[in-house]
């Protein structure tokens, strides 16, 4: 399946320039060296405006929306005007902006500072979003760039990704310094001046909680999803494994429920109906368990039910039978 990019990029007038040319590059030629390079398609968008932003996702249809640029915590992302001066996004906007491409963004990367606000809200929809607690340097940004999507253009998943890419920073930054291998140089409004921090407190990775596809789709039937959490839970397990269901189990047997009816129909209007398969797919239970229950529950069609395996001696088996519905005795005789 092919993973579609768009990198979105913001540097309007007046803000600090940022080599954002350096990044998308990087990013291009990250998943160029990846093993699974043909698996991805990359779009870019520079000198984005608040209007272009809509259009973008929505006409790229990408699975990985990457913004780099300016953040200002609570009060926004800043893209730009059609004059080049900023213009800030505000954070209810652009969440609900991604809730409306929920079923096809995977995950958001907003490489910019202090954008921790916004990827939280974002997260509510979209399963991956990471984003910057503080304001991160140029390079930093750029090297934490080059390790996540190395990584993915590699086949790793995003969580593994966002450690490799963390990981870069350290090697790029840091490289021979081992006591300073971990940290980040990040800028410090209390103090004034730069500070070193371990880099998983400056780039955050959310990760939205899974979907309960199991209420889900007892939902999408018409199931009241509130009533099925409040259910008592029932811990014998539906599965036997290997073994075959029996008309005491009829009560876990579901999910053949066309099967039966196609074949107590074919009993109704013949007076022998087999029922053939390989070994292991399920013919005696879906007798056993579907069609005898069921037919014996017919008031207006009274039936009597007679469970045996014809062995060496049919009648013998047969004879058993009668005595005990209850049993299938399998029973081989030797001859010396």
């Amino acid at each position: 399946m092919t993973t579609k990019i768009l990198v979105l990029e913001s540097n309007p007038q007046g803000t600090e320039q940022l080599r954002l040319n350096a990044e998308i590059r990087e990013i291009e030629d990250a998943l160029e060296r990846g093993k699974n390079r043909e698996q991805f398609i990359l779009r870019s968008k520079v000198a984005v405006r608040v209007e272009d932003l809509q259009r973008s996702i929505r006409q790229e249809a990408a699975r990985i929306v990457h913004f780099c640029g300016h953040g200002t915590g609570s009060q926004g992302l800043v893209l730009e005007t059609t004059s080049g001066q900023q213009q800030l996004l505000d954070t209810q906007a652009i969440a609900d902006l991604f809730k409306l491409f929920a079923e096809r963004v995977e995950c958001v990367v907003l490489n910019a500072c202090y954008s921790q606000v916004q990827a939280a809200e974002i997260n509510q929809h979209i399963n991956y979003v990471i984003g910057t607690k503080k304001e991160i340097r140029d390079d930093a940004a750029i090297a934490f760039s080059q390790g996540f999507y190395e990584a993915l253009g590699d086949g790793e998943t995003i969580e593994r990704a966002y450690e490799f890419g963390c990981n870069r920073i350290q090697i790029a930054i840091y490289g021979s310094s081992n006591h300073k291998r971990k940290l980040v140089p990040v800028y410090s409004e209390a103090e004034s001046k730069w500070v070193d921090l371990p880099q998983h407190e400056v780039i955050e990775l959310r990760i939205k909680d899974p979907p309960n596809t199991i209420v889900d789709s007892f939902a999408s039937l018409g199931a009241d999803s509130a009533a099925i959490l409040q259910r008592p839970f029932i811990a014998r397990s539906p599965y036997k494994g290997l073994k075959r269901f029996n008309a005491v189990d009829k009560d876990l047997f579901f999910g053949r429920e066309r099967l039966t009816n196609k074949l107590i129909e074919a009993v109704n209007q013949s007076n022998l109906v087999l029922v053939l398969g390989a070994s292991g797919s399920g013919k005696s239970s879906v007798v056993r368990a579907g069609v005898i229950p069921q037919i014996e529950g017919l008031s207006e069609t009274p039936a009597q039910s007679c469970l045996f395996t014809p062995n060496r001696d049919p009648f013998v088996s047969f004879h058993r039978s009668l005595l005990d519905p209850t049993k299938d005795i399998f029973r081989f005789t030797l001859a010396r």
